[in-house]
């Protein structure tokens, strides 16, 4: 199965609005590339990195188990494992932690814009409303608190789930109505149906372990 967040790359440079596109992804970038200088923070960053001996040890075969297998009141291995890959990587170094972060919020955004894309067809509506998500305030705290990866990778995996699923009730809207059928069909489609579909396993599990 192709990458989602790669498709949407290659389909913005190829279009003349697909450079307003890469605008948005450098404008971001901008905006919070300031967060590379940032500490952690003493409020949960010491619990989820600098005071956690598993994290700071990186990825081994012991801190692996302990990722799928620790609840601490909560129970999210992929972002225990997110944290065990940046500690492996890059040692404790809050710059890189937050620089992850900032990397999946534009991953996010360029997935938002997919997923707009394809549910309605208009290109220029969805660049604002991914502009307006990647730089609407509302997400400073999830990008610049290590913490707040768990949030990070449960929109990745939703918004993932969300492309497949519409891709997929399209594609069922198109052979129902021999080709007359678009995205916006299988969008209300999507909500008026329930259960059964694959991308609700994907999301149901995504989201309960990120």
């Amino acid at each position: 199965m192709k990458d989602p967040t790669h498709s949407v790359v290659r389909g913005l440079l190829t279009t003349q609005r697909g450079w307003f596109g890469f605008l948005v992804v450098l404008v971001t970038f901008a905006l919070y590339a300031a967060v590379a200088s940032y500490p952690f923070l003493a409020h949960d960053d010491n619990f989820f990195v600098t005071e956690n001996d598993y994290v700071k040890q990186g990825l081994t075969r012991e801190s692996f188990i302990w990722s799928w297998t620790a609840t601490l009141g909560f129970y999210h291995p992929l972002t225990w494992l997110s944290l065990l890959l940046d500690a492996t990587i890059f040692g404790v170094n809050p710059g890189a932690f937050h620089l992850t972060n900032l990397w999946l919020h534009i991953a996010n955004t360029l997935l938002l814009f997919h997923f707009v894309k394809r549910a309605t067809g208009e290109t220029g509506k969805s660049l604002v409303i991914a502009g307006l998500f990647a730089w609407h305030p509302i997400n400073v705290e999830t990008v610049a608190w290590v913490s707040e990866r768990k949030g990070l990778l449960a929109m990745l995996f939703a918004l993932m789930a969300l492309i497949a699923y519409v891709g997929g009730l399209r594609g069922k809207t198109l052979r129902h109505s021999n080709g007359r059928g678009d995205a916006s069909d299988a969008l209300e489609s999507a909500l008026q149906e329930h259960g059964g579909h694959p991308a609700h396993v994907v999301a149901g599990f995504g989201l309960l372990a990120s």
